[in-house]
């Protein structure tokens, strides 16, 4: 990571910038980040170079999946599944990173149209669905993964150095979902997008927890019967233990 940014730095001290381009070169300190047991978080830095001064937005979605939202009620003392709706094609983590925030930089549509912030996220559903509802329970879907670390807005996250460099970092949480992201870098400029750059990461389990996270979605059956005879043999050694502990 160091040795990319003494490089960078060194290329743009040799070559003079011209001063009318609006071209953008990002990258990533990693393209893929690797979850083990006892994995707790990791930092993506997004980071790279502009020909013009300007301010930059990040944005990290991935990976696309069916949602279930639910809705529950406690009538008498016990915790009852109410009513419940499904969106398609749903990120698993949305992360926004700007220099400044969005709506000081460009015009609503502009926002909506890239996603710059939560509320310009679009879940797909099914034809005919109960918009007020769906409203509702969109709602719903991301304060809960707001709670939960997945879906953030980080307003001032990304630095800007000496009007030519960017850097931001985005944090992935503990809970980050396994698959396929997509990073976007848009250059913005007295309200509009000057040019922009995508690419792709990927978080993977390795070792034992993507042995388990394998077993678990394409052995449910043996997956459950090893959880069961492992909780056994646990609760049974506990149990001769404490029994050997009291004599």
């Amino acid at each position: 990571m160091i040795r990319r940014w003494l490089l960078l730095l060194l290329f743009f001290c040799a070559a003079p910038l011209p001063a009318l381009a609006d071209d953008l070169v990002a990258d990533l300190s990693a393209h893929v980040i690797r979850v083990t047991t006892g994995f707790t978080g990791a930092t993506l830095i997004v980071f790279g170079s502009m020909d013009v001064p300007a301010d930059v937005a990040i944005v990290v979605e991935g990976p696309m999946g069916q949602a279930t939202v639910r809705q529950k009620s406690r009538p008498f003392g016990i915790w009852l599944n109410r009513d419940s709706f499904v969106f398609d094609n749903v990120p698993g983590y949305y992360a926004i990173v700007s220099s400044k925030p969005v709506n000081e930089l460009v015009a609503p549509y502009i926002v909506d149209a890239n996603g710059l912030s939560l509320d310009a996220i679009h879940f797909e559903m099914a034809d005919g669905a109960d918009a007020v509802k769906a409203a509702l329970f969109r709602k719903a879907l991301i304060e809960r993964r707001m709670a939960r670390g997945l879906y953030r807005e980080v307003p001032n996250g990304a630095h800007i150095l000496s009007n030519r460099l960017f850097r931001a970092a985005v944090p992935l949480p503990a809970n980050v979902p396994i698959g396929i992201y997509t990073v976007h870098i848009y250059l913005l400029h007295e309200g509009k997008v000057l040019a922009s750059q995508t690419m792709s990461m990927s978080v993977d389990e390795i070792g034992f927890s993507a042995a388990v996270h394998q077993a678990a979605e394409f052995n449910s059956f043996f997956y459950a019967i090893a959880t069961l005879a492992m909780a056994l043999i646990m609760g049974g050694g506990s149990a001769c233990l404490f029994h050997k502990l009291g004599e």
